[in-house]
């Protein structure tokens, strides 16, 4: 059977299949079929552990270079408290080392909805504590009974 060969070899072309095998055997490569949709096969003579090798590591830095994109979001209440308040802000500047988006929601639930400039405050306190860390990309914007943010961690 005739092949097509190519690779770490002198003088590519066409060669017989056991004359190629011979060839790859006395280089110590590997013969890899990389092709047998043309006449002739085409093969490639290289080491393939060495190639296998070098592939993983494109990937690794590839998987390294990729936008972490993964958005955590804290729950507040108009009525909440200084402790839980700073517990909260503890919360967000964890995530921060780890360059996570934040999304800040704040809920009113029942009557508190008739106090939106108290969530309000909260809020741009909230905000305003964590200057150093996010920005926000807009003001935050109340949607029926909730009040929401979204921030963007500074870089380090």
């Amino acid at each position: 059977m005739l092949i097509r060969l190519i690779g770490e070899i002198e003088s590519p072309g066409i060669y017989e299949f056991n004359d190629a095998k011979k060839l790859a055997n006395e280089l110590e490569l590997d013969l890899v079929l990389i092709s047998d949709k043309s006449d002739y096969p085409l093969y490639r003579i290289f080491n393939e552990e060495k190639f296998l090798y070098e592939q993983k590591k494109k990937d690794q830095e590839q998987k390294k270079a990729q936008k972490n994109n993964v958005i955590k979001e804290l729950k507040l209440s108009p009525n909440i408290e200084d402790n839980d308040f700073n517990v909260k802000l503890n919360q967000a500047k964890e995530f921060h080392k780890k360059q996570f988006k934040l999304k800040i929601t704040l809920t009113f639930n029942g009557r508190t909805i008739q106090f939106k400039e108290i969530g309000e405050r909260i809020m741009l306190k909230f905000i305003s504590d964590l200057d150093k860390y996010y920005k926000p990309d807009k003001y935050p914007t109340i949607d029926g009974k909730r009040m929401q943010v979204n921030l963007i961690p500074i870089k380090k």
